[in-house]
């Protein structure tokens, strides 16, 4: 019997601009309502409640192998990135590199389902930032 297990990384790389995200026949286009004055360089990154080590954990028990991918034997990494608003709140989340549907569905439901995050601080005020969140999925024997 397969041991299914997902790896988790994530970086604190912030990249700047925004476009489209194509997660496979589905093509998701930003909601630019909330994306005025998103900060690329800001003094502080915005951080998960509890810091890296707490948004491992709540990866690690809200995230699901999909079933799909399992019995394709579907291994690979899915980049999300999301906007952190100025109160703590995400928004904008979108797939940037796409490894299959069902993953790319997994991690947004997950982001979606994340508590409010510590925002960016630019000058010691709040502000909008982007964060990317790689996701690694494996399948071990």
């Amino acid at each position: 019997m397969r041991n299914v297990t997902l790896l988790f990384i994530f970086s604190l790389v912030m990249i700047t601009g925004s476009g489209i995200a194509q997660t496979g026949a589905d093509i998701v286009l930003p909601d630019t309502s909330r994306l005025q004055g998103i900060v690329s360089a800001p003094d502080e990154l915005p951080q998960f409640p509890g810091g890296s080590q707490a948004l491992m954990r709540f990866l690690s028990a809200n995230l699901q192998y999909p079933t799909r991918a399992v019995e394709r034997n579907i291994n690979g990494k899915v980049m999300a990135r999301f906007v952190v608003c100025e109160d703590g709140s995400l928004c904008n989340e979108q797939i940037l590199n796409s490894l299959d549907p069902s993953c790319d569905r997994e991690v947004l439901r997950v982001i979606r389902a994340m508590p409010k995050w510590q925002p960016g601080l630019k000058e010691g005020k709040p502000i909008k930032t982007y964060y990317n969140l790689p996701v690694q999925f494996h399948l071990q024997d």
